[in-house]
């Protein structure tokens, strides 16, 4: 099996959007209806380095089957996250989701974590940090399989406005 990243480009935002509309992603990450226009408002900064977030699509055997993000946690500190200037300064936080259904429950998410941490944040960060809804228990349990451990619960306001509570997971690179 071979998992590799492709950089987001506009070709793969039509992908983007008929994941969005996936009940298992739309449940912890899309969340609302989108269309194709507001993922292009959303993504086109990324895929221009407009703003700093690295997008990218994750491939297995060359099949496009989800998508994952990563930024410096300087750039987009969480209120309360109680980490020292040191760690802030030296991590990276990821957003990632598989969108095709034939890929997911079947452990190919720890798989590409493992190799998104190897391949694309070893050698720049030296801590990782995500922060799944408490109720995506799926996201939680792949996580802590990789050595990931719970720092902080942190309260959040949603992108539909909903009251959601974060844990906040970071592991050493």
């Amino acid at each position: 099996m071979n998992i590799n990243f492709k950089n987001l480009s506009e070709k793969d935002l039509s992908l983007i959007y008929k994941w969005f509309k996936k009940k298992h992603v739309k449940q912890f990450y899309s969340l609302k209806n989108w269309t194709l226009e507001d993922i292009a408002k959303k993504y086109n900064p990324y895929i221009k380095n407009l703003e700093p977030i690295y997008a990218y699509i994750i491939n297995i055997d060359d099949i496009p089957i989800g998508y994952i993000q990563y930024y410096y946690l300087k750039e987009y500190p969480f209120d309360n996250q109680n980490l020292s200037k040191d760690i802030i300064d030296k991590t990276a936080g990821i957003d990632f989701y598989i969108g095709d259904e034939n890929y997911i429950n079947k452990g190919y998410g720890k798989k590409v974590i493992s190799k998104f941490l190897q391949d694309i944040l070893k050698n720049k960060f030296k801590y990782c940090i995500a922060d799944p809804d408490t109720r995506n228990i799926a996201s939680i349990k792949m996580l802590e399989k990789l050595d990931f451990k719970t720092h902080k619960m942190i309260p959040y306001k949603n992108q539909i406005g909903e009251q959601v509570l974060l844990q906040l997971m970071i592991e050493k690179i």
